[in-house]
This record gives structure tokens, sequence and C-alpha cells, in this order.
């Protein structure tokens, strides 16, 4: 199915018409996504959700005193927390 350790051939990408089909240009395609990947990341870690996040992991008793912006972004809300 997957031709073993050969593996499966697949096609070079194309995006926009502009084809990645030598390896210094499929090198910079995911440069281009590895860093876009890091930007989008550290901007949602410095956003009030990302903060949350972080108090959260770190301490919670530290991040429960946010109040309601804690209880807003909470991604993981506790069934016995009262909102």
């Amino acid at each position: 199915m997957t031709h073993g350790f050969a593996g499966m051939p697949v096609a070079k990408p194309t995006i926009l018409g502009v084809p990645f089909d030598d390896d210094r240009s499929f090198y910079y395609l995911c440069l281009f996504f590895l860093v876009l990947a890091l930007w989008l990341t550290r901007n949602l870690l410095r956003s009030p959700t990302g903060r949350a996040w972080i108090a959260f992991a770190t301490r919670e008793i530290a991040a429960s005193r946010w109040g309601s912006i804690w209880r807003s972004t909470n991604p993981w809300p506790s069934p016995t927390r009262r909102r």
C-alpha cells in the first residue's frame, strides 16, 4: 500500500501557481510556515486567553484572582466552581 521503506511518491506542492519543485524552494516554504506558526503561538500566549492558560498551568490560585478575565478565558471550567 505505501511501498514500505521506499515510501509512496507524492507530487511537489504548488501554491498559488508557484511551484516548489526543488529542495531550496521547499526549504523556504517550510521555513515560512514555521515562522508563521511561531508568530501565531507568540501572539496567542500574549493574549488574555494565553496569559490565562499560562497562569492556570503554573498557579491556579493566582489565576483565580484574575476574576472575570480568568472565568471568561478558562478553557477547562471546573464543574464545582460557580460562574
